[in-house]
């Protein structure tokens, strides 16, 4: 997914339900290993500090820029990558369903935050939604649809087609260690 509307960082839970449910291990979209949490707990606490609402905006307001530049970016590059490359790439958007009213209604309001970025979405009842997805369960009670997102049928395929185009274009591919990047005057380095 070329994420357009990933202007709003993903972020830290604020809410101590929320924090409770992952402290006790009881998610699934966040499983840790409890001998884990004294090396990365100065980054958990990182994390939770830049979920401040203050910091938040100052995140989106810096990505604001890029990502209303992402969706052409990524287009012209297809263009330049060719054929293998555009057959993998749909302008379709992408859709997140929700199961419940108060979800749902949650979704509007995060979604109406990105009013102010130009994020093209549409509120979508359960019934607009089984028009455009037969197949979808009837306990979906709406969806966001996102359409200004394009999806990709293989992303590894497409940064293949990337990567190739780099290489067409000079440029080389090299193995090292993210531990030895430096700063230089010119930019940065990385010893391969």
């Amino acid at each position: 997914m070329i994420q357009r509307e990933g202007v709003i960082p993903y972020t830290f839970p604020r809410e101590f339900g929320a924090i409770l449910s992952y402290a006790m291990n009881n998610r699934s979209d966040v499983v840790y290993h409890v001998s884990a949490l004294p090396r990365i707990a100065p980054w958990l606490f990182r994390y939770w500090q830049n979920a401040a609402p203050e910091r938040i905006e100052r995140s989106a307001q810096a990505l604001a820029p890029l990502m209303a530049q992402c969706v052409q970016e990524h287009d012209a590059l297809v263009a330049e990558a060719g054929d293998a490359a555009r057959t993998l790439v749909q302008h379709k958007g992408w859709i997140r369903c929700l199961r419940t009213e108060e979800r749902l209604r949650q979704a509007i309001a995060d979604a109406r935050r990105l009013d102010q970025y130009g994020v093209d979405y549409a509120v979508l009842s359960g019934a607009q939604l089984r028009e455009l997805e037969p197949n979808v369960s009837d306990k979906v009670v709406g969806a966001i649809h996102f359409r200004g997102s394009p999806t990709s049928s293989d992303p590894g395929m497409l940064t293949k087609a990337y990567a190739d185009l780099f290489g067409r274009r000079g440029g080389q591919f090299c193995t090292g260690d993210a531990r030895r990047l430096a700063e230089e005057s010119s930019g940065w380095s990385l010893p391969c």
